[in-house]
């Protein structure tokens, strides 16, 4: 069995490897070339290992996608 240590630190570089990829995604997890592809995991997977390690969406304003310019 590994010692407690050594399994604290694979979970803080999963998590910080997760944590670079979303934020390279800009926190998009599904779609072509989105967090879960990048990663080779299915959404749901990489859901779940969020929720596992803990890892949230920061607070803030919501990514705004533009998809050409409008005048209102």
């Amino acid at each position: 069995m590994a010692a407690p240590a050594e399994s604290g630190t694979l979970q803080a570089a999963e998590r910080r490897h997760i944590e670079d990829v979303l934020r390279r995604c800009r926190w998009c997890i599904d779609g072509a070339g989105n967090a879960a592809e990048v990663l080779g995991l299915h959404p749901s997977t990489l859901r779940f290992r969020m929720k596992k390690l803990g890892i949230r969406r920061p607070a803030g304003p919501a990514v705004v996608r533009k998809f050409g310019s409008r005048s209102a």
